[in-house]
């Protein structure tokens, strides 16, 4: 488990490093990727630069979103779920538990998948960006960053613990 999980921080580290280069190519507001990490746009002014840029739009959806943050979101969950699984496998009272610990991961993969599918429907087609579709947007994005946040803080603790009930 523990060579998956290094193939797989391999894996990441290398999609990362594409889904930076691959926006980086295509101006400011996509090399920012400023939909994915911030809360500050509404339906109207996403609206107007998705029609004052449809190039840019639409190289933000693809490649930036599919296949590039596909690819870097699967790497990523798969990453911490195998850590975590291999951590708490480490450790007796938590060896029946271990499929919990790939809940937080999920989540995140589920709410960044469903994220840049929006995203990009509101990148190919700005007649679907709507103030309720964008908050639903948003919320997504919320979760995808707690959710991500969480699964990560989870390896310290389960590490803790794995040291302190060694098998």
């Amino acid at each position: 488990m523990l060579k998956l999980a290094l193939l797989l921080s391999i894996g990441t580290a290398a999609t990362y490093e594409g889904c930076r280069l691959g926006s980086a190519r295509y101006g400011e507001h996509v090399g920012d990727r400023f939909l994915e990490r911030s809360l500050e746009y509404s339906a109207t002014s996403l609206a107007s630069w998705v029609n004052a840029n449809r190039s840019a739009a639409s190289r933000y959806a693809v490649p930036v979103l599919f296949p590039l943050d596909l690819l870097f979101m699967a790497f990523l969950a798969a990453f911490i779920a195998v850590t975590a699984v291999w951590i708490a496998g480490h450790a007796d009272s938590l060896v029946n538990l271990t499929s919990l610990f790939v809940f937080l991961p999920a989540l995140y993969l589920a709410a960044d998948l469903a994220e840049d599918v929006i995203l990009a429907r509101f990148l190919l087609s700005p007649a679907t960006i709507t103030t309720g579709a964008v908050t639903v947007a948003q919320t997504l994005t919320t979760i995808k960053i707690w959710s991500l946040s969480a699964a990560g803080v989870q390896l310290l603790p389960l590490g803790v613990l794995a040291l302190a009930c060694r098998r």
